[in-house]
């Protein structure tokens, strides 16, 4: 069997530890991170310190971590990467190496958050009421059919990067004048 390369492992620990358990030493867990204190790197079989996934020569180094491994699937662990990594699928599997994520586009456009509501609204799946403008907030609570807090998040982001709650109408002002380029979502309690 050959070996799984895990990109930017960070501090998912336990997900390495389930990889390692489960293939019980057929195949050995290579993984990579541009911080050398990102914990995952110490629970893998083999770990590469590498340049940021956004910076030049990060591929030239993962290719080269791929010759030098036997390397048989690769995957990446942040959102961003998921993309630049689905525009390279033809190149690693050329070298006989599954790519184990989606396609480009649906990559693409579910990075998006926006146009994920729209393929959500469209195959019927649920939805939380979702509005990318203040002034179409503005109207439905002078309506009474939405109330405060509200969710507001980036259109294009991960890792909860600038999500904020949000309880007053000078608050949202704020935000929206601060990012235009949000969705602002009626507030959902519970567990993720």
């Amino acid at each position: 069997m050959k070996n799984i390369l895990i990109l930017n492992a960070g501090t998912r620990n336990k997900l390495i530890q389930d990889f390692k358990n489960d293939l019980k030493g057929k195949a050995r867990i290579i993984v990579t991170d541009n911080f050398y204190l990102a914990p995952a790197l110490y629970e893998a079989d083999k770990y590469y310190v590498t340049k940021r996934w956004d910076e030049p020569g990060y591929w030239d180094e993962i290719c080269e971590i791929c010759n030098v491994n036997n390397i048989g699937m690769i995957t990446s662990l942040i959102d961003p990467e998921l993309e630049a990594l689905a525009q390279r699928r033809e190149l690693f599997e050329k070298k006989g190496i599954l790519v184990n994520i989606s396609d480009y586009q649906v990559v693409h456009d579910c990075f998006d958050k926006g146009k994920l509501l729209d393929f959500l609204k469209n195959k019927n799946y649920p939805w939380i009421q979702t509005y990318n403008t203040y002034q179409e907030v503005e109207q439905i609570l002078l309506e009474g059919d939405l109330h405060f807090p509200l969710f507001v998040k980036p259109r294009c982001s991960s890792g909860s990067a600038e999500i904020e709650k949000v309880f007053t109408r000078e608050q949202l002002k704020l935000r929206v004048e601060h990012d235009s380029n949000i969705l602002i979502q009626e507030y959902m309690e519970g567990q993720e």
